[in-house]
């Protein structure tokens, strides 16, 4: 059997049994493979065509990488001045949010209490997803704290800005 032949086929098993967590030796025995340094060039060449990624320190290390991220953003109730923004009493719930590996940074959430920015596309009730951020450029919609709320608006230069409105999330029902 070919390298190649031999990497598909370490591909598909892993395909077929992701929540398993396969190990090297558990797919050296499912695929008649004698030799785990076989399977290890097998998945380490995967891995650098981007379909699986190792983790580091963990025993069953092999994932596979999917086109979606899906990660937990925290939605603030309220901001304490002079508190973290992402103080654990602040935190009011987690919204799950597939991020498609678009968004770096460390993500918050904040819901909208008016519709002042209806022309962007904002409504009452909406969530909004932001970026952790002290700066912003003149027009990036923000979050930013006033007094111990926080509202999302265009960025004007006496602002004390929060974050940087990266998406929007609303609810019909």
């Amino acid at each position: 059997m070919s390298f190649a032949d031999t990497k598909e086929k370490v591909y598909e098993y892993l395909v077929t049994h992701a929540e398993e967590a396969p190990s090297v030796r558990e797919m050296c025995s499912a695929l008649n493979i004698g030799s785990t340094s076989t399977v290890f060039r097998a998945v380490h060449a995967l891995e650098e065509e981007g379909k699986v990624r190792l983790k580091n320190g963990k025993r069953r290390n092999i994932s596979l990488v999917t086109d979606s991220y899906e990660i937990k953003v925290p939605v603030l109730s309220t901001v304490d001045a002079g508190k973290p923004i992402l103080a654990q009493e602040n935190i009011e719930t987690f919204i799950t949010l597939n991020s498609s590996g678009k968004y770096h940074g460390e993500l918050f959430a904040v819901r909208v209490k008016e519709d002042s920015m209806a022309d962007s596309g904002i409504l009452n009730g909406d969530l909004v997803i932001a970026r952790k951020a002290d700066t912003a450029e003149e027009g990036d919609i923000v979050v930013v704290l006033s007094g111990d709320e926080t509202a999302v608006k265009r960025f004007s230069a006496d602002d004390a800005v929060l974050g940087k409105v990266v998406a929007s999330y609303r609810y019909y029902e």
